[in-house]
């Protein structure tokens, strides 16, 4: 049997009258991030936007200049030129590191920070942020390089 099926689940049951009811149900597993034709975009995730896997990662198919796959990562619409996630130009002003992002209607983000990317990543907002622009002040401490990150949470 392959792990990815198709299975066949049959299920039959009786109630104490002696009724009977049985459902056959055929399943089939696929993997969300499978991308056969190695183009950086998920197989499912092209076809379902785009109806094929003709397009690519680095395509940008509405022309928001924005590529299909950081489409694809940051959850906007790759054929609504309207919709795309924007990053103002960062800022280094009176010892704090400042900048603007635009959250989407319908995502949950929040702001990390290391000081190694192979260390953890340590939370730089208390709460969640939602849709809307917002503007973050982060306080530069010493002379120790931080990298930042902004990360979807759904």
């Amino acid at each position: 049997m392959s792990e990815k099926g198709p299975f066949t689940v049959s299920v039959r049951v009786t109630d104490s009258y002696g009724e009977n009811f049985s459902k056959t149900l055929h399943i089939q597993i696929t993997d969300p991030t499978r991308d056969d034709d190695s183009d950086d975009l998920p197989d499912e995730w092209e076809t379902t936007h785009f109806g094929d896997l003709s397009q690519t990662g680095s395509g940008d198919y509405d022309g928001d200049g924005q590529e299909n796959h950081i489409e694809y990562l940051a959850g906007t619409d790759p054929k609504d030129p309207n919709k795309s996630f924007t990053l103002g130009q960062p800022k280094f002003q009176d010892g704090q590191f400042l900048f603007t992002f635009e959250g989407l209607q319908g995502k949950i983000y929040r702001i990390e920070s290391t000081v190694k990317p192979s260390e953890s990543w340590q939370s730089e907002t208390s709460t969640s942020i939602r849709e809307g622009i917002h503007q973050y002040n982060l306080p530069i401490n010493g002379s120790t390089q931080r990298l930042y990150r902004i990360v979807i949470e759904e």
